[in-house]
Parts: structure tokens; C-alpha cells; sequence
């Protein structure tokens, strides 16, 4: 028996998942310790565990809502002192548990090559990779979302109302993790309807276990909205339901009007696709959300979903595969509607599809496979190819797909966290720095606050500015594409402010940074 066969057989299918949850978390891990620099967003995150943290929840309630991924990291705080590291492992650890439930779930629903094969692909995504390990909530909201999944199928499939119970509570918590909770709940909800409808007509199991999906969360969420009533519309849970009504009433005409103040601070084309939008709003809003499909699983997974949806002749369509169609469906129809409202959508928000979209991928991966293996064992039908065709397959993915993962690439962004540690040695550690948004990061790296200013044009607005906020320095980079922060940095009075000496800037390649002071008297 070989060690494939082994590992597959009956006895021992449980070592499969554990395997490919170590090959998961070692991947991460080597991210979050040679990773790139934190993310906006995680600077966030950590502030808020910080607060938690200190029990300062009023202060906590005027700048964010709160949602269960700063626990987690105020969690592994506890054993790892560095609150960056800490921010990573959490997402390394949630991000790699997740692949449990998702192996699983595909087993379920179709077969353990399958289940291997698509746990295998998102071990190694890139982009799954990548925010696995840095400070991200995603990774935290997979396993919630996943392992909500995996119960809801075990619980009507082998009829177990107590894995429909466990099912609502880690739906419950990925409503808490991210505002896509709600889309989950919908996906469960229809998976229940369509098993006791279409596969297994059953109208007695069909309201039973809707019931208790549907009321499990609200009875044990109780105790807490009594105690918390006052502050329950900041955790992310309930301010999901004021989103859902921001998003459903706002206009999308009104939304793409961009005042000048705006268009100066976005990006450059941030402005050009809004304005494409105007005339061609659905279009380009159904490209965007299907270009950031793409690019979160990465063209080759993406070919070999295509493959494995429009292309089948070994692998029979199978009535299960409507569970894979409902997910991916309602995911889908949710981004199409957050980026018609919104008109911002990120390859974050791509992974919520393209995550049941890998499961195309592993089947696409053995269409493909055996096409290959049919043509070869016709002309070569002894080569050490023809006998090897599956681990060979799998080698030359992992020579397209590891590098990319291994190395995501945006290594210049090291630059920030260079400058804001080497102005942490320099004593500029407690201070407030004001200047572009997109410089917050140097801040945080120097163990300071930030207040980013968005329309302060002449000398006079920017000391004003610098006063209100008690800001202590202003921070500049020269090589900016922004026009608006060019033209500040330009008009920059060297009678108000004095520029400070830091030479270590000046090896810098990617940023020309650049401090200033006000002046005594100014």
C-alpha cells in the first residue's frame, strides 16, 4: 500500500486534514515572520485591542464598532508581547483552522481527491496566504463562515439538529467578525430549504430545522443585548443592520457626484472609474467585481474553476454541487450590490467567492489531469510521466503558484516601517504627526498617533490644523503621486516651519520622507 493509499484509507482519513492544516499554518507563518508592512486597516484593529485592552471603551466608541478579531488578538497578546506579531499569529492561526472545516465540508459534499485537491489550492493561494498572516479580521471570519458551513451540511445530511444549534452560533460569530455574517446566514437558510425541498422533501424537518437555526442566536444573544443594550449598535453585529439600511436607501447617482475636495485626496483612478460608472454603472461594476474574482484566487486556480464548471466528462454533475452553486451565488449577488452601493470593492471581498470557487478548481484540476493522462498513456504509456501524472501536476502548480505566495511582492511599503522605527530611535516616540493619509503606517512603527488632514491648502490652514489636532510634526513624501499633497509640500513656508535633519531618509529609494516643525513663535 502506498503512503497516498494509507493516508486515504478509511483508518487513517483523519491524518489527511491534520497534514494539510500543518502545510496551511507553516506557509502563513513564514508570512507574518518575513512579512510586509502592516496594513491601514490593522492599525486599527490593534488600537482597538489596545483600548480593550485599558477598559477606555468610551474612548473606543468614538472612532470604531467593535467586532471580535481585536479579542483574539488581545488573546495572543498575552503569550507574544509584540502587538503587530500578535495581530499576525492570530490571522495565521484562524486562517490555517480554517482549511480544517473546508476540507471537510467538501469531503461531504463530494469526495476526499476533491476535498484534498481544493484544501491543497487554498493552502497555497496567494492572496488566502497573504492575509492569513498579516492584521487582518478576514482570516477570522473564514473559519467562523467555514466551520458554520461544514455543521449546517453535517446537521442535514446526517440529521443532527445539534449541528444545526452549533451551526447558528458560528454563523452568530462571523456575524460579529465581519458584516458578511448576514450573507451567511441567507446561504444556510437557503441550503436548509433547498435540502428538505429538492433533495429529501421533508416539510416537517424543513421548519423544524429552520426554527432552530433560525432562533438559536437570538435566545442565547439575549443576556448579552440586556447588558450591553446602550452599546450593542457599535459591535460590528449591530451595526450591520444600520448598514444593510445605509446601503438599501442610498441613492448610487447621488453617491458618484464627487465634490473637488474629494477627488483630490483618491487616488488617481479611483475618480476615472466612478466617472465610467455614471454611464456604464452596471457594466463596470459586474467587471470590477469579476476582475477582483479573478485576482484573489489567481488565474491558474480561476482557468481550472472554468475548467472544472464548463468542461466535465469524468466527474458527473451531482445534485450536491447546488450547495456550492448556493454559495458562490449568494456571495456573488452580495458583492454586486455592496459595489453598486459603495463603488469600492477589494480582492478581500473577491475571496468570499473565490474561496467555493477553488472547490471548481480542485474538480477542474482532475478533468484536466486525466485528459493529460489519456493522451499520454496513448502515445507514452510507460513514461515516468504517465505513471506520476497527479504528484507531477501538483509539483508544477506549486512551481507556478509558491513563488507568488512565498513572495507577495510589495516589499517597498518596508520603507514606512523603516521610517517609523528609525524615528522611534531618533525620540519621536508619543508624538502626533499630521500629513497624507497613506503616510498613517510611519506613526504607528514610531509609537505615535496620526491625524491625517484631507484639505488644508495654505500655511495659515495647515498651523491651524496642526493646533486643533495638536499635532507635533508635519510628514511629507516627495515622491507622492497626489498632486494636492505635492502642491502642499511645495508651498511649504520656511519662515512657519523647520525641516528637522534625518539623514537615514535620504538611502531611502521608494519614499523621500520629509519632517517638519513649526518654528518658535509661529
Amino acid at each position: 500500500m502506498t503512503v497516498q493509499q494509507n493516508i486515504t484509507s478509511g483508518k487513517n482519513v483523519w491524518l489527511l486534514p491534520i497534514f494539510v492544516f500543518l502545510g496551511t499554518f507553516a506557509v502563513r507563518f513564514y508570512l507574518a515572520y518575513f512579512s510586509n508592512v502592516i496594513t491601514p486597516d490593522g492599525i486599527l484593529y490593534i488600537k482597538t485591542a489596545k483600548l480593550i485592552e485599558l477598559g477606555e471603551s468610551n474612548k473606543l466608541m468614538e472612532f470604531t464598532f467593535i467586532h471580535l478579531y481585536p479579542f483574539f488578538v488581545l488573546l495572543v497578546h498575552k503569550i507574544i508581547p509584540d502587538w503587530e506579531l500578535a495581530g499576525r499569529m492570530t490571522s495565521v492561526l484562524m486562517g490555517s483552522l480554517a482549511v480544517i472545516p473546508f476540507f471537510l465540508l467538501i469531503k461531504g459534499i463530494f469526495d476526499i481527491r476533491i476535498a484534498a485537491v481544493s484544501s491543497f489550492f487554498y493552502a497555497i493561494s496567494p492572496r488566502l496566504a497573504d492575509y492569513s498572516s498579516d492584521v487582518l479580521r478576514e482570516p477570522t471570519f473564514w473559519f467562523f463562515s467555514i466551520m458554520a458551513l461544514w455543521l449546517a451540511w453535517e446537521g442535514i445530511s446526517r440529521g443532527r439538529l445539534l449541528y444545526i444549534v452549533f451551526s447558528s452560533i458560528s454563523t452568530g460569530l462571523s456575524a460579529f467578525a465581519r458584516i458578511e455574517g448576514i450573507a451567511v446566514f441567507i446561504l444556510i437558510f437557503l441550503w436548509i430549504i433547498w435540502y428538505f425541498l429538492k433533495l429529501k422533501p421533508d416539510c416537517r424537518k424543513l421548519a423544524l430545522y429552520l426554527f432552530v437555526f433560525i432562533f438559536t442566536i437570538p435566545v442565547l444573544l439575549l443576556p448579552f443585548i440586556f447588558f450591553f443594550s446602550e452599546k450593542l449598535s457599535k459591535w460590528d453585529f449591530g451595526f450591520t443592520i444600520l448598514k444593510i439600511w445605509l446601503l438599501l436607501t442610498s441613492k448610487s447617482k447621488e453617491s458618484l457626484e464627487l465634490t473637488t475636495d474629494i477627488v483630490r485626496v483618491m487616488p488617481p483612478e479611483l475618480p476615472t472609474f466612478l466617472d465610467l460608472a455614471k454611464s456604464h454603472k452596471y457594466v463596470i461594476f459586474l467587471s470590477d467585481v469579476i476582475l477582483k474574482l479573478v485576482k484573489s484566487i489567481n488565474v491558474l486556480f480561476a482557468f481550472l474553476a472554468i475548467f472544472g464548471i464548463f468542461r466535465r466528462k469524468n466527474i458527473p454533475y451531482s445534485r450536491n454541487e447546488v450547495l456550492i452553486a448556493i454559495w458562490f451565488g449568494v456571495f456573488f449577488i452580495t458583492a454586486f450590490l455592496y459595489i453598486s452601493k459603495v463603488f469600492y470593492f477589494s480582492t478581500r471581498h473577491g475571496l468570499l467567492m473565490g474561496i467555493p470557487m477553488l472547490v471548481w478548481s480542485g474538480i477542474g484540476f482532475f478533468e484536466i489531469k486525466d485528459r493529460i493522462y489519456n493522451w499520454f498513456k496513448r502515445a507514452y504509456p510507460f513514461h515516468f510521466f504517465t505513471r506520476n501524472i497527479t504528484i507531477s501536476l501538483i509539483l508544477a502548480i506549486l512551481i507556478i503558484i509558491l513563488p507568488k505566495t512565498l513572495f507577495p511582492g510589495g516589499y517597498d511599503k518596508r520603507e514606512l516601517k523603516k521610517a517609523g522605527v528609525y524615528l522611534k530611535s531618533m525620540g519621536y516616540s508619543g508624538v502626533r504627526f499630521a500629513g497624507e493619509p497613506c503616510l498613517y503606517r510611519i506613526a504607528f512603527y514610531a509609537d505615535s498617533e496620526y491625524s491625517p488632514f484631507l484639505s488644508a491648502k495654505t500655511t495659515d490652514e495647515l498651523v491651524d490644523f496642526m493646533r486643533e489636532n495638536k499635532a507635533d510634526l508635519l510628514i511629507f513624501d516627495k515622491n507622492t503621486n497626489n498632486v494636492f499633497y505635492k502642491n502642499v509640500q511645495n508651498n511649504i513656508d520656511s519662515t512657519t516651519f523647520e525641516k528637522i535633519n534625518l539623514p537615514e531618509f535620504e538611502k531611502f529609494r521608494e519614499y523621500k520622507i520629509s519632517v517638519y516643525r513649526l518654528k518658535n513663535g509661529s
